[in-house]
């Protein structure tokens, strides 16, 4: 019991570090006037339910640790997410780049390094929680 709760644990303390960089990005612009997409306020939310689930399961609450499958959901989400960010930003960033802007191209390589941590996390609790619903 004392392993599950260092892993939990250490999987709340990424999430809200997580939560807290993100936010941080957004309020960083090279342009003062710069307002985030609605879809940014919307999605805020989304970014601390992990952190919520854990901390709940890390307590030993069983509604909360019948909810540790939505995480791997959360992980997806997470990906698609971090596509269409990109998507939307690979111009002005290759634009920003060409000008000598490094800061949205470091952002970009930053948020990546939390995709790949998301997609292993997401595995590893799919596989733990496929493993009890046998």
């Amino acid at each position: 019991m004392k392993n599950k709760s260092v892993e939990l644990s250490i999987l709340g303390a990424y999430e809200l570090i997580k939560a807290i960089i993100i936010l941080k990005m957004s309020a960083v612009s090279t342009n003062a006037i710069s307002i985030p997409a609605a879809s940014w306020f919307y999605g805020v939310p989304l970014l601390i339910l992990p952190f919520i689930i854990i901390l709940g399961t890390l307590f030993n609450n069983e509604k909360f640790a019948s909810c540790m499958f939505l995480i791997p959901i959360f992980k997806i989400l997470s990906a698609v997410s971090f596509a269409g960010y990109t998507a939307a930003n690979v111009k002005t960033s290759i634009f920003e780049l060409k000008s000598g802007n490094y800061l949205p191209c470091a952002n970009l390589i930053f948020l990546m390094l939390f995709l790949i941590i998301d997609v292993i996390i997401g595995v590893v609790i799919y596989i733990k929680e496929g493993r009890k619903c046998k």
